[in-house]
């Protein structure tokens, strides 16, 4: 109000400029009111940002990794800027405004991430973490890539303070497209094996973890209707057998809408294909190691069980 209150007595007065440094044998530049105008909207379009940028400030060190890693997630440059620290805005302005504010690619894209570690690097003050992304594309998953960040306090509120990736085959999920390390992208999907089931969906592993799985295709034979399965299970080779990790079950839509498997305890949704059915992943009803979960057989099978899991929830559908 205060803004516009000046722009109408200026105007009323016949002011027609904001500056009064004459250059030599230059007259006075005329301001139209137009350009005050557009000054005044430039001004209320910093402080909405100013605002917005304040409202996703985290007071954590957990949310400010969090904040970062959905900003990767969902390739908007903008909401990662707002969370470093000047130094680091310093770093990245530049590419940022060139990309429009877009970071990551169109494929592989971020589909989830976890923080893998974390330390503490000074009490209270200043953390460390590695967030890794799981990548995929339109044939399933793409590998993973990991960042190291280290965040501040400033007052109430941390702050990115540095960001680098974890190998110098990091992919750069997190930077503009013309930054990420695309080359070892390239190598990385050249180490994945496709899976095609007979049941109708196929989907990609990475080489190292195909060896480590055995996987049946059948029948779930403890299940109502004896439905189609495929089961995976963890090839321990201390104990020289195999561990049922789960299974991805078949069902017609008429057994789906049954009470068995309405009610069924550890069934969950995987995917639908319209030629083939619906299809459901069943889960174990407990860690198969028990006490032994912190073993190195106990760690590898839960690392099998979450990394797979998170692959079958992108199946592709095949005309089998």
């Amino acid at each position: 109000m205060i803004k516009r209150t000046i722009l109408g007595t200026a105007l009323a007065l016949g002011i027609s400029t904001v500056g009064f440094v004459q250059l030599a044998d230059q007259p006075f530049k005329t301001v139209e009111a137009s350009e005050i105008e557009q000054q005044i909207q430039k001004s209320s379009l910093q402080e909405r940002l100013d605002m917005l940028e304040l409202s996703v400030l985290p007071t954590s060190s957990e949310e400010a990794i969090a904040n970062f890693a959905k900003a990767v997630k969902l390739r908007n440059g903008a909401l990662q800027y707002a969370l470093l620290s000047e130094n680091e805005k310093a770093k990245v302005t530049k590419k940022f405004e060139e990309n429009h504010w877009v970071t990551g690619g169109s494929s592989p894209w971020v589909e989830t991430y976890q923080v893998v570690s974390e330390k503490e690097l000074k009490a209270g003050t200043k953390m460390e973490y590695v967030v890794e992304f799981h990548l995929f594309t339109s044939t399933g998953k793409a590998g993973t890539d990991q960042a190291r960040l280290t965040v501040e306090k400033n007052g109430n509120n941390w702050f990115i303070t540095n960001i680098e990736p974890t190998s110098k085959k990091s992919v750069g999920i997190w930077k503009t497209y013309d930054e990420m390390n695309v080359m070892d992208l390239e190598e990385q999907l050249k180490s994945m094996e496709t899976y095609n089931s007979s049941n109708g969906y196929s989907f990609l592993l990475p080489s190292e973890m195909m060896k480590k799985l055995t996987i049946k295709e059948g029948t779930c034979e403890n299940e109502e209707g004896k439905p189609a399965c495929t089961s995976f299970y963890y090839k321990d080779e201390k104990q020289k057998q195999d561990i049922f990790l789960f299974s991805l079950m078949y069902l017609t839509k008429q057994q789906a809408k049954s009470a068995y498997y309405q009610d069924h305890p550890f069934l969950k949704f995987a995917m639908n294909n319209d030629k083939k059915g619906t299809f459901y992943i069943v889960e174990t009803s407990e860690h198969p190691y028990g006490d032994a979960e912190n073993t190195a057989e106990g760690k590898e099978w839960s690392y099998l069980y979450h990394s797979l899991g998170e692959r079958l929830k992108t199946l592709v559908p095949t005309s089998n």
